[in-house]
């Protein structure tokens, strides 16, 4: 029963192929359930063997499965490591031996390793596995980019090379293909006349959203909610009318906004809008959207990208925006360059009280 002669395993990074198709079927709107399953399960079994090395208190029996724990903490020379239900055992040695040079451990990304372990544990439903999954990649994501695709947080998750796995996870993000173009063949980005701004009634703008965000100066604060965002009502009058969002975008544009749209042939998939003046030196994104179809595709970081440069072309030096309290807003935000800041335009601040209140250098 002893089985010394059993090695430690580790659960093997995630082959990004798999990752990938994930991410094009829901950009489809396609929900395969196995293969969420499949992705989901791979990601939680190397996130928990990240978890066990870093922290140095647990190890998985190779003999019977049995989650040995340090009684002592971590695991130290002085002892020896042995499953209680087993018998198998292994030095520390051994222990060090089995995860060396495997990319185990935990740097920058710790926290979202454990968040992503304890809400797969939790269970739930193909949708909430999705939502698990993209919370956990994209904190991945800026774990590396903080530190750049050099950083030890680069090969702990998914298979390949430092740079493969950065270049890969930008793609995602940004929608970026092999050559450098953009993904959503056929969308546009283009200037729209102020008598386009009743087109807005095509965006698709629903949403479900699992986690949102309170801000405390420039601290942000997680917490699990449940809304549900619905398309623009068709009335005139009330918060998330058309015809009221209409009329804002007027006045926007006849003070000398200016409205971008992405357009798929004749549809809008998608636009923004930029206040060029604040204040001094502070331009404003006063809205971003992009139908739900079209999400994930780049187009919003395209629209981005415009607005930054007609910003600095106006003279601003600085991008204010007021974000939606939601992951994925203030996700995609922080991606773009986008920073919490303490000291929100008080404008703003009466305008949209519980908005995440951002500035981006320009």
């Amino acid at each position: 029963m002893g089985g010394e002669s059993l090695y430690i395993r580790w659960a093997p990074k995630v082959s990004r192929d798999k990752v990938q198709r994930l991410y094009e079927n829901d950009a489809s709107g396609l929900a395969d359930e196995v293969l969420i399953e499949d992705v989901a399960l791979e990601l939680y079994l190397r996130c928990r063997s990240i978890l066990m090395v870093t922290e140095r208190n647990r190890v998985p029996c190779p003999s019977c499965g049995q989650v040995i724990v340090s009684q002592e903490g971590r695991w130290s020379r002085e002892r020896p490591i042995v499953c209680p239900k087993c018998g198998w055992r292994a030095t520390f040695g051994q222990w060090r031996d089995s995860w060396r040079h495997k990319e185990l451990c935990g740097g920058s990304a710790m926290d979202a390793y454990r968040a992503y372990v304890q809400g797969y544990e939790r269970g739930g439903s193909a949708h909430e596995r999705m939502l698990l999954i993209d919370r956990l990649i994209n904190a991945y994501h800026w774990s590396i980019r903080r530190q750049q695709p050099h950083g030890p947080a680069a090969q702990q998750l998914l298979e390949g090379s430092r740079s493969e796995v950065y270049n890969f996870l930008e793609r995602l993000a940004y929608g970026i293909r092999e050559g450098g173009q953009m993904a959503g063949d056929g969308v546009i980005i283009k200037r729209l006349e102020s008598s386009a701004a009743g087109r807005i009634r095509e965006i698709d703008r629903s949403e479900h959203i699992s986690v949102g965000y309170r801000q405390h100066d420039a601290e942000l604060e997680a917490y699990p909610v449940a809304w549900s965002v619905p398309r623009w009502s068709a009335g005139e009058e009330g918060e998330h009318s058309v015809g009221r969002r209409v009329r804002d975008l007027g006045r926007i544009l006849e003070q000398g906004g200016v409205m971008l749209g992405a357009l798929a042939g004749e549809a809008l998939v998608g636009y923004a809008v930029l206040r060029p003046e604040l204040h001094e030196g502070m331009a404003e994104l006063k809205a971003l959207f992009v139908s739900r179809p079209y999400r994930r595709k780049g187009i919003a970081a395209r629209l981005v990208e415009e607005i930054c440069r007609l910003a600095r072309e106006g003279g601003a030096k600085r991008l204010s925006v007021s974000g939606t309290p939601s992951e994925s807003a203030v996700g995609f935000y922080t991606s773009q360059g986008f920073a919490p800041t303490a000291e929100p335009d008080p404008e703003l601040l009466a305008l949209e009280p519980e908005d995440i209140h951002m500035i981006k250098e320009l």
